[in-house]
């Protein structure tokens, strides 16, 4: 039970980033589309999500304390030490095979994260421009003196007026 226990729980721990991974692509649609609302959405299911993960990471743990306790070790300060040279190379080898998909999953759930990233940034960019060009003063504008001025008084724009 113990080493195959630390395996599920990896395997569930891979599987929740994918599903993460999976809410990030439908994040970068929402975002190029444009569905604010759509992003909120996923940025809830994104935090449930990773209490999940971090529910699996402390039950990892306990899994591998409890299997090491089982074999009467009790120190960890290298945990994938003590298991290399408490496991068979069968169990060893899957171990590894778990922990090289969990990095690819990390790796994946990453560029997509930093790409979503980009992607905001450039919709804040666009939206401070539109913000910009609206609130720019034109060659004639009404001076506030019941004339229509060429730019020898102070011009005054929407925005300031609301503010």
């Amino acid at each position: 039970m113990g080493i195959q226990q630390i395996i599920s729980t990896i395997d569930g721990q891979i599987k929740i980033i994918d599903s993460l991974s999976t809410l990030a692509k439908q994040k970068e649609r929402a975002i190029i589309k444009n569905e604010i609302d759509n992003v909120e959405l996923i940025n809830k299911q994104e935090l449930s999500t990773i209490e999940k993960l971090n529910g699996l990471a402390e039950a990892k743990l306990d899994a591998i304390n409890n299997y090491l306790e089982s074999l009467g070790i009790f120190e960890n300060e290298n945990i994938r030490e003590l298991l290399d040279d408490n496991v068979s190379q069968d169990e060893k080898k899957e171990l590894d095979k778990k922990e090289n998909e969990f990095k690819a999953s990390v790796r994946l759930l990453v560029e997509r994260n930093k790409l979503n990233n980009r992607l905001i940034k450039l919709q804040l960019s666009q939206i401070d421009i539109m913000l910009s060009s609206l609130s720019a003063p034109v060659s004639n504008n009404y001076s506030g003196q019941g004339q229509v001025d060429n730019g020898d008084v102070q011009k005054r724009t929407v925005f300031e007026f609301s503010v």
